[in-house]
């Protein structure tokens, strides 16, 4: 029912009894819900089944081992993505950046900043919380998204051509990234067709397709 065996529930049950954490959390968080109340047997029953629910729909999305937290999150993104797409009018670039977003957040800088600048004035961050001396960007959006928002951006030739050059010199580190990787791959697939010419083996096209991927997937 809770996606675990037999001895690691008998140990979960130990430490929740001693008074300490279970070390998966929510599995704790089930516990209090099952043993810190008084419940009768039928209603012990329908949260149990309740949380194997949750659980099989945890395992079936891929999200049983993160933290509770964590899972809330990623649900309540899926099933926002999921109402939008079965609307009528859902805009599909909106989902286009998204995914850029979450890909490159991590190496791009100004993503978290153009993040935080939305969290903060909706105050889903506060702004007390904010070093606007450490954090001016907050401050320089502000006026840009003020600006569009009152219809006071004016075009300006030289923004023009300073916004193409840099949408080029981004083209231009994309196509040099995508040719180091595809050179990468032509390197592994080379190796490998090599190796196994030694070893006197003549394979298939799927085979050598086959091959090549797990090497990918290994990193």
């Amino acid at each position: 029912m809770l996606n675990i065996s037999r001895p690691t529930l008998n140990s979960y049950i130990k430490i929740f009894e001693s008074g300490l954490r279970v070390p998966n959390e929510k599995i704790q968080i089930i516990f209090e819900e099952l043993f810190n109340y008084e419940l009768s047997n039928d209603e012990f029953n329908e949260k149990l089944n309740k949380y194997h629910n949750l659980l099989q729909r945890d395992k079936v999305m891929g999200v049983l081992e993160l933290e509770a937290d964590t899972t809330d999150l990623f649900t309540s993104v899926m099933n926002t993505i999921k109402e939008d797409f079965y609307s009528s009018n859902y805009d599909e670039e909106i989902y286009i950046f998204i995914n850029m977003l979450i890909s490159s957040y991590k190496s791009e800088k100004l993503f978290s900043h153009l993040v935080k600048y939305f969290l903060v004035l909706n105050n889903i961050i506060s702004y007390q919380k904010v070093d606007f001396e450490k954090d001016s960007y907050l401050l320089h959006y502000f006026t840009v998204f003020e600006n569009d928002k009152n219809n006071n951006l004016n075009y300006d030739s030289r923004l023009e051509k300073r916004f193409i050059n840099r949408i080029e010199e981004i083209n231009v580190i994309k196509n040099e990234s995508e040719n180091r990787y595809r050179q990468k791959l032509i390197n592994l697939l080379d190796e490998e067709i090599s190796n196994l010419k030694d070893m006197g083996f003549e394979l298939t096209e799927e085979q050598l397709f086959k091959i090549l991927s797990n090497k990918i997937k290994k990193g």
